[in-house]
């Protein structure tokens, strides 16, 4: 396959967030809806390094809707992950993510969430390299911008 160029993709899985915009009244894309710190780092390197996008596939795993494409349109809401949700979810969430890992066969998945969201999957069903991204808020900041931007090496 002379003259091709294979550009493998990464999945981002990232937690929805608190910081919504709140001010809209039609369905957006989930990734423009959520505007938490994470968000904003990824909106950054996208702006700073445009060629990262071409690398990179975003879902999110929301409390509300589970995990879906960052470009699914969605308005704000308010719920937060509790225990419960998560145990609930857990099964839903594990096989939403292993059809959509089969679907975009991505090299690995990055995943930016604390605890609570982390346990509404079952990561031991996951065929893929699974790197976590944790520590406090500050800290998991840090390693996505470090990350995101190892993209456009």
């Amino acid at each position: 396959m002379e003259g091709v160029i294979l550009i493998t993709k990464s999945m981002l899985l990232i937690a929805c967030s608190n910081s919504k915009k709140w001010d809209i009244e039609i369905p957006h894309p989930a990734f423009e809806v959520y505007d938490g710190v994470f968000y904003r780092v990824i909106k950054k390197a996208f702006s700073n390094r445009p060629e990262i996008q071409n690398r990179l596939i975003i879902y999110i795993l929301s409390a509300k809707f589970n995990v879906i494409p960052a470009n699914q349109r969605i308005l704000p809401y308010d719920l937060k992950m509790l225990p419960s949700i998560a145990w609930e979810q857990r099964n839903t969430n594990t096989n939403l993510l292993k059809k959509y890992i089969a679907v975009e066969e991505p090299s690995e998945l990055v995943v930016v969430m604390g605890k609570t969201y982390r346990d509404s999957v079952n990561w031991d069903s996951i065929s893929i390299p699974v790197t976590f991204l944790t520590g406090s808020i500050g800290i998991m900041q840090s390693k996505l911008k470090k990350w995101l931007l190892s993209l456009s090496d």
